[in-house]
């Protein structure tokens, strides 16, 4: 599953080769140490492991806005015997349209499948948030933030969650073409009770990448 999901995005972005005559675009690959944490009335169910990515992005000539396709895959181990072992593969995309220097409007929509000897989930949901960035050392340096909601969500076998929130910090750092960058995200799910039980799925990732500008 890992090898097939990489490969397939490997394939959207070489298959975008030819857009690089108009657009400039910027590839990259990722590192991720990933932790997956569930509560659903049986203590806390906690996997944990590495994922790995591959991105691009664009900016297109309406209002700057930049767009990016990305994939991550990888194997969640499990930490307690509450939890199973687990792949994990997601796909990513998503626009960014700047308001000022500062900040800047995010929308997206993310497929991800978790697959574990047990079952496999399959997940789909749409985002929208607001970011904010500041350049420094002469724009050598980019720290960013952003908050975004989750409106919509669907999940394979269960009911959809009452709030559904993601958050994230990045700093980078860029000489000449190459973008070295670090940074953490976190995606909590709380959905509604039953039997009175509440369920609440968290992810974080602690994420380092280096990035490419072609043109």
């Amino acid at each position: 599953m890992i090898m097939r999901t990489l490969a397939w995005v490997a394939a959207c972005i070489v298959g975008a080769a030819p857009l690089r005559a108009q657009l400039p675009v910027t590839t990259g690959v990722s590192v991720s140490l990933a932790e997956h944490r569930v509560t659903a009335g049986a203590g806390l169910e906690r996997s944990s492991g590495t994922m790995f990515g591959l991105w691009a992005t664009t900016n297109l000539p309406w209002q700057a806005l930049e767009a990016r396709l990305s994939l991550r895959a990888g194997s969640l181990g499990a930490n307690e015997s509450s939890a199973f072992d687990r792949d994990v593969g997601e796909a990513t995309v998503g626009a960014s349209l700047p308001l000022s220097d500062w900040w800047g409007l995010d929308a997206g929509v993310v497929v991800r499948r978790y697959e574990s000897a047990l079952a496999a989930q399959r997940w789909v949901w749409g985002e929208v948030g607001i970011h904010a960035r500041r350049s420094m050392l002469e724009d050598a340096l980019k720290l960013s933030a952003g908050l975004s909601i989750i409106p919509w969500v669907s999940v394979s076998g269960i009911s959809r969650p009452d709030l559904a929130v993601a958050a994230h910090s990045a700093v980078g750092y860029t000489a000449g073409r190459l973008t070295a960058t670090i940074r953490y995200g976190l995606e909590r799910f709380d959905f509604p009770a039953r039997n009175g039980v509440r369920r609440l799925e968290e992810l974080s990732s602690l994420e380092l990448g280096v990035a490419w500008k072609i043109r």
